[in-house]
Formats: C-alpha cells, structure tokens, sequence
C-alpha cells in the first residue's frame, strides 16, 4: 500500500462522521434500488404462477385435431410440452337448470394432463381407470343436477351436429338449429368432484367430466402446447393449425412478455426506470459532494507533497481508492 493510501485511510478514520454518512448514504440507495428492482422481480413472478395455477402451465391450444395432426406436434423441434384430452363426446342431462348448458361433457385425459392445466380436486380423489369419472362441481351449483360420490351413472353418449358439421365445446348451444345423435351408453363410477375448470368456455354446453383413455374412442383432440421460445407460439400455430380453433394463454404470454401486446410490460419497467433513475440521482447527488468535499481536503493534505512531485492523478486515484473502501464497506 502507497503512502497517498494511508493517507487516505487515516482521514476515513480522523473524519468519521463523513465516513459514516457516506457509508449509510451507500447502503441507503444500494438496499432502495434493490428494493425497487426485487418487489418488481417478485411481484412479476407472483402473477406468472397464479395464471399458471388458473389458467394452466402452456402457450397455445388447439381443438379437435385427429391422431395424425397430434402426432405431427409432438415430433415438431418447436414444441416442448403438449398435453391433450380426448373428445370423448356429450350426454344428455336429465333435470338440467341451465337451458344453454344442457350436456354432460366427457373427456379423457392424457398422463400429464392435470399436472399442466387446473384440475383442483374438491372431495373424492382422481380418475384410475377409463371407468371412472370426475364430476365438475359446478354441475350440481349452477345445472342443478347432483351426482352421488361412489354412484354408477350410465350415460347415452353422441355427438352434436350442425348439419354435417360436427360440433365442439366452443360452439355454444343452439337448441333451434343443433341435433344430437346418440352413438351409444357407457357406465362411470362417480369418483370425485373438481373446481370449475378454466379451460371450459363459458358458453360451453357441456359440463366437462374427466375420465381416462380407454385406448380406443374418437379421433378427436384438444391439445394444450408450450413451444421453446414461447414468442413464436402464434406464428407457429396459425401454421401448423390453420382454420383450427386456436387459443391462446393470453395472460401467461403477456406477464412474461411473450405476448403480441406488451403495453403491461412497458408500464411496468417504465416505472422502475423512473424510480431507479429517482434513487440514482439521489444517489450520485450525496456521494458526488461527499467526494468533492475529498478532492478539496485532498489538495489541502496532498499540498506538501504536490510540491516533492504528487501528481493530480495520484491525487485522484486516492479518491477512487477511498471510494472503493466505502463502496466495499456499504454496497454488501
């Protein structure tokens, strides 16, 4: 260590008040601007897993899409998720209350299914088999129709049509126009009872129940996807699924900045731009006149040994020295 160091430390020491302000300044505008950066970090997070936990964990989803098409997503480089239920079909309800929601809906799910999208078990427990089933609760709440825990159902299974149009769960229900034909009648084992799923539209007309796959049924399917990166999630559907029904997970693309629209986005990091640049200035405003305050009692001090040959440049690195001590000494 030079002697111009020494110097410097023996006047941190001699000058403590200065130090110790300076010290607290340091840590006053590290720990603010941590504070700002970290509540936003947090706070961004939060809201990503809450829309995970609502909507589901994916991108992008398709509807009605056979085999062939599925298989061609899974093997696409793109895709790094796909989960899928199959269109098992519609039942008629007897006793329903709600005159737009006359069908039970049954789907079945793949393996990865309730892990990805919101199925939150309300009493009982999960589907084992292809014959058992999981009722939505809000069959009994707003269809007025109640199915026992541990009853056997039979249900008359079909297909509603429009024509020769085969119709899904994003078309509504039109009782003028729309017939159902039925196909034949399975029977379920009543296991358990969920939250009202998310991924059911509310001008759905059927109410969705869960089974698993039987290894036959309709080759119809409704797929969820995550693509790798997730910012051409919609070129790459429009190019895969054209004249599909697609949706997309607006909310989740949108938090994380994957969206077509990023004014959220913009808000938001533009206000912990105007507050860092706040602290910032606060910042360099106290610490810039605690070293011009240095410099000046520097030039004083160093003034002997200006005169034996110290530079300005010496002078200054004892500045920069003095604000590393500081500097290591507040910013952890």
């Amino acid at each position: 260590m030079n002697i111009l160091n020494r110097v410097t430390l023996e006047n941190l020491k001699k000058n403590r008040t200065r130090t110790l302000v300076t010290i607290i300044g340091i840590i006053l505008s590290v720990s603010l601007f941590t504070a700002v950066t970290t509540s936003v970090h947090s706070l961004k997070t939060h809201v990503i897993n809450v829309v995970k936990e609502q909507d589901g964990d994916f991108h992008g989803a398709v509807s009605s899409v056979d085999g062939k098409a599925l298989a061609e997503l899974v093997s696409s480089d793109k895709v790094d998720m796909v989960t899928t239920i199959q269109n098992i079909g519609y039942a008629k309800l007897d006793g329903a209350e709600n005159e737009y929601k006359p069908y039970l809906f049954v789907g079945a799910m793949d393996n990865s299914f309730s892990s990805i999208m919101p199925v939150y078990l309300t009493e009982g427990a999960m589907p084992s088999s292809s014959k058992e089933i999981l009722i939505p609760e809000h069959l009994s709440q707003n269809g007025g129709v109640t199915l026992e825990l541990g009853s056997e159902i039979t249900l008359e299974m079909g297909k509603r049509y429009l024509g020769e149009e085969e119709l899904a769960q994003y078309h509504s229900f039109d009782p003028k126009s729309e017939v159902f034909k039925a196909e034949g009648t399975r029977t379920f084992k009543v296991v358990g009872y969920y939250e009202r799923p998310r991924f059911e539209g509310y001008n759905a007309p059927g109410y969705t129940a869960l089974t698993l796959p039987d290894g036959g049924g309709p080759d119809s399917f409704d797929a969820f996807i995550r693509v790798e990166p997730a910012k051409d999630i919609y070129s790459f559907m429009d190019g895969m699924f054209s004249g599909h029904n697609i949706e997309y997970n607006d909310d989740l693309l949108r938090y994380t900045g994957n969206s077509n629209e990023n004014t959220l986005n913009a808000v938001l990091y533009s206000m912990v731009a105007v507050l860092s640049g706040i602290i910032m200035f606060g910042s360099i405003s106290l610490i810039y006149n605690a070293f011009s305050i240095s410099i000046s009692e520097r030039t004083k001090q160093f003034g002997l040994l200006k005169s034996i040959g110290a530079t300005k440049k010496q002078i200054m690195n004892s500045v920069i020295f003095e604000a590393l001590t500081l500097s290591a000494i507040g910013i952890p």
